[in-house]
């Protein structure tokens, strides 16, 4: 806890935390939710077995999936991505909701596939072809990961000294521009060095008890995935390179491979895209119309004519921050 933290706002945030799980657990989470759209598209990321937030708040717990499924049934017409952006005309008598996974993790197909299936609940996974490259993980979760057990205040990352701030996290001193930050807007060159670089730092394939958070799905586990009538793959980009801060030929280029490379793996159309850590740019929603993907998804809206622009859509980002249900409101609630 922050020692500025004011005890009793802590004490006041706490109480609400439990109240709202209560009412949750008593069947009253609904009216908490105050929904006022047709239609929501949920985002998550990683399903482990804890819920662990030592190195990212990206990993929900498999117990909580089952839990938050449980209410989405009951609560929400649950539909195919693809059937989202398929939908005209008034709404039925409750919201539609969709269910999608960034990143591709290995933890998605032996975690959260299994409560998928007990549930019969449609998702869509989005993959990178860094699997295809024969890499198994993600540069931003070599970062996380790094930053946790790297021992040292100072790491050199691409010949520029980084160094462990009091929020601990590296950054350059001179700008103090995060580590992550920089990264995630450098060439693809750049990246992979880095990637070496933090693998060698915190030589974390070592540790087996964290593989659930860094192993992205092999390409035998992708094609597994695409033959179960309940999972759509899509696209996360070819290198999960932040689209929006790349030259434009080459985030075109990258769509395009993407594209072409996974409907080679699985031998099905891949219709859909989510833009990796949400970037993107208006010409690019045209190019991804134009090459071939028919629903576009970011996690939340960047320009004003996204709104209104049928061919892409926000989602409510899930992350493992607090209990339950809380995990739910926390989503669903307004942003400011």
């Amino acid at each position: 806890m922050n020692k500025d933290t004011n005890p009793l706002q802590t004490f006041k945030i706490k109480t609400k935390h439990v109240l709202n799980e209560l009412a949750f657990r008593v069947g009253q989470g609904a009216k908490l939710l105050k929904t006022t759209q047709q239609h929501y598209t949920l985002l998550y990321h990683g399903v482990d077995l804890k819920g662990d937030t030592r190195f990212s708040r990206r990993f929900t717990s498999q117990r909580d999936f089952i839990q938050h499924l449980a209410f989405f049934k009951k609560h929400f017409r649950i539909i195919t991505l693809k059937e989202a952006f398929l939908q005209q005309g008034a709404p039925g008598d409750r919201p539609t909701l969709s269910v999608t996974f960034d990143d591709g993790y290995e933890n998605n197909f032996t975690y959260a596939l299994p409560v998928l299936q007990a549930a019969k609940v449609p998702a869509s996974i989005f993959v990178t072809c860094m699997s295809l490259e024969n890499y198994d993980y993600l540069w931003a979760d070599a970062v996380d990961i790094c930053t946790h057990y790297y021992p040292q205040r100072s790491l050199v990352i691409n010949g520029q000294c980084f160094e462990k701030s009091d929020r601990g996290v590296f950054v350059d001193p001179a700008t103090g521009a995060s580590l992550y930050s920089i990264l995630k807007c450098s060439p693809l060159e750049l990246r992979k060095q880095a990637m070496d670089t933090l693998e060698k730092a915190v030589p974390f394939r070592g540790i087996p008890s964290i593989q659930t958070y860094w192993k992205i799905m092999s390409r035998e586990q992708i094609i597994l995935a695409s033959q179960d009538p309940l999972i759509s793959i899509g696209s996360h980009g070819y290198w999960h390179s932040n689209l929006g801060d790349i030259p434009p030929e080459l985030a075109k280029k990258e769509i395009l491979d993407s594209k072409n490379s996974l409907e080679n793996l699985i031998q099905k159309e891949v219709s859909a895209i989510a833009y990796p850590d949400g970037s993107y740019t208006r010409n690019l929603v045209d190019d991804s119309a134009s090459i071939g993907f028919k629903e576009q998804v970011a996690t939340s809206f960047l320009f004003k004519e996204d709104a209104t622009d049928p061919r892409i859509k926000a989602r409510l980002e899930i992350y493992s921050t607090s209990s339950t249900y809380n995990q739910i409101l926390d989503a669903f609630r307004p942003k400011t």
